[in-house]
Formats: structure tokens, C-alpha cells, sequence
């Protein structure tokens, strides 16, 4: 029987050459609808709470644009820029 393409053998590889990077801080300006925010992220694990339209997607999205130079929600990176503002900037730092 044929092993599947990503097995957990794969997992334990990449775990062991591509050591994870912890995101310890990130900032924003004109990202979506965040106009400035600058986060400063301890530990392993940060949770996001607030209401409904608040940003904590957009916060995600960041954290992903960054890592994968592209966005999970959408193709058009255009779409990414805070309305009626010209650029958008991302910065952050890991530990590697």
C-alpha cells in the first residue's frame, strides 16, 4: 500500500530541519481596518478576543501575509491597504 505524500515522517523532517520562528512582535499601519497597532506577543500562545469587526482577522492575516507573502483571504494585495491610503506597512520580529 502506497504511504500517502505528506505523512507524519514528513512531519518529524520538517519539524527537524525547519526549526519553528516565534513571532514576538508585530506592527501594523493601514492594514485593513487597523489604521496603527503595534502588538507585543510572549509565550507560545496569544489569544485574540473583541467584537465582531474589530480586526482580529486582520491581525491574522498579517501574521500570514508576512510569513507566506501572500493573503489567505484574498489574490488582490491592493485589498489589503486601509481604505482611501496609498500604502500599507507590516513589520515584525521573531526568534528563530
Amino acid at each position: 500500500m502506497a504511504r500517502p505524500a505528506f505523512s507524519t515522517r514528513y512531519g518529524l523532517l520538517a519539524t527537524r530541519y525547519f526549526p519553528a520562528m516565534l513571532l514576538r512582535q508585530l506592527t501594523l499601519q493601514n492594514f485593513r481596518n487597523i489604521p496603527w497597532a503595534k502588538l507585543a506577543l510572549q509565550g507560545r500562545q496569544t489569544f485574540l478576543l473583541g467584537a465582531n469587526g474589530q480586526g482580529k482577522t486582520n491581525l491574522l492575516e498579517a501574521a500570514g501575509f508576512i510569513t507566506a507573502l501572500r493573503s489567505f483571504r484574498t489574490t488582490d494585495a491592493k485589498l489589503l491597504i486601509a481604505r482611501e491610503k496609498r500604502e500599507a506597512g507590516l513589520v515584525c520580529v521573531v526568534d528563530h
